[in-house]
C-alpha cells in the first residue's frame, strides 16, 4: 500500500512538471512555459508583466488560485506569447496578485489591453516596433531602447505609454483621454491627438514635428529644424526649438504658442 502511494505522489509530481502548472498552499497558481520563439507579446485582463532580455523565450505567470482555469499561455497564429485571463468575474481584490515575467532576446510588437500592463526592464534594440496599449491598460520602458527605423506608438481608450528611447522615425497616436509621454532621440516625429488625449514630447529631441491636436486635445513637441502645427476643437499645442514653423493652423478655439 505505502509502495502505491508513492508512485501516485510520483505520478502528480511528474504530471506537474510536464505542464508547468503549479497551485501552492497560499492560493496562488503559478504556470511556467518555455518556447523555441516568439515576435510579439499580447498581455489583457488584469496582468502585470515585465520583459527582460535573456538568451531564451519563456514565461512564469503567477494568479489567484481561483483565477487558474481561466488563465491561457499560448502562441498565436500570428506568433505572438499570448497571455489572458478569461475570466468575467468581476475587478479582483487589491491584494490579488497578477504577474508575469517574460524573457526573450528580441520582439517587435507589443499589445497590451484590458487594465494589463507591461514594462521592460531591460534595454532593447529593434528594426522596428510597434506598441499599443487599450483600455486603461500601460506600457513602460524603464531603459532606453534603441530603433533603428520606424516606431509605432498607439494608446486608446483610457491608455497610458511612458517610453525613453533612440529612433529614426517615430509615429505616435493618443485618442479617448489616453496618455503618451516620451523622451530621448528621434529624427522624425509625427503625433496625432484627438478626443481629450495628450502627447508629452518636451523632453524628445526631434529634427521634424508633424503635430495635429484635435477634440480638446494637449500636444507639447521640439523641433531643431522643422514644424508643421495644426490644432481644432479647443485643442492645445505647444512647441520649442529653432525649428521653422513651415505650416500652422488653428480653428474652433484652439491656440498654438511657442514656449
Amino acid at each position: 500500500m505505502k509502495k502505491l502511494i508513492v508512485f501516485c505522489l510520483i505520478a502528480v509530481f511528474a504530471a506537474q512538471s510536464c505542464t508547468g502548472r503549479v497551485s501552492d498552499a497560499k492560493g496562488v497558481h503559478t504556470e511556467e512555459r518555455s518556447f523555441d520563439s516568439f515576435d510579439g507579446i499580447k498581455v489583457s485582463k488584469f496582468l502585470n508583466a515585465k520583459v527582460v532580455k535573456g538568451d531564451h523565450y519563456g514565461v512564469k505567470v503567477n494568479v489567484p488560485q481561483q483565477y487558474a482555469d481561466y488563465l491561457t499561455v499560448e502562441i498565436d497564429s500570428e506568433n505572438n506569447l499570448v497571455i489572458r485571463i478569461s475570466s468575467d468575474k468581476k475587478e479582483p481584490k487589491r491584494s490579488d496578485k497578477f504577474e508575469a515575467e517574460i524573457t526573450c532576446p528580441s520582439f517587435d510588437r507589443i499589445l497590451v489591453e484590458n487594465l494589463a500592463s507591461v514594462e521592460v526592464i531591460s534595454e532593447y534594440t529593434f528594426e522596428n516596433i510597434k506598441l499599443v496599449a487599450r483600455s486603461l491598460a500601460s506600457i513602460s520602458f524603464k531603459e532606453q531602447a534603441e530603433v533603428k527605423n520606424n516606431c509605432q506608438i498607439e494608446a486608446n481608450d483610457l491608455a497610458k505609454m511612458t517610453l525613453n528611447l533612440v529612433a529614426e522615425n517615430l509615429l505616435a497616436k493618443s485618442t479617448s483621454m489616453s496618455v503618451i509621454t516620451v523622451s530621448g532621440t528621434v529624427s522624425a516625429l509625427d503625433v496625432n491627438a484627438s478626443d481629450m488625449a495628450k502627447i508629452n514630447c518636451r523632453k524628445l529631441n526631434t529634427k521634424t514635428a508633424k503635430v495635429r491636436a484635435r477634440a480638446m486635445s494637449e500636444i507639447d513637441v521640439q523641433a531643431d529644424e522643422r514644424f508643421e502645427l495644426s490644432a481644432s476643437d479647443m485643442s492645445r499645442i505647444r512647441y520649442t526649438g529653432a525649428g521653422e514653423v513651415a505650416k500652422t493652423h488653428a480653428e474652433s478655439m484652439s491656440t498654438i504658442r511657442k514656449k
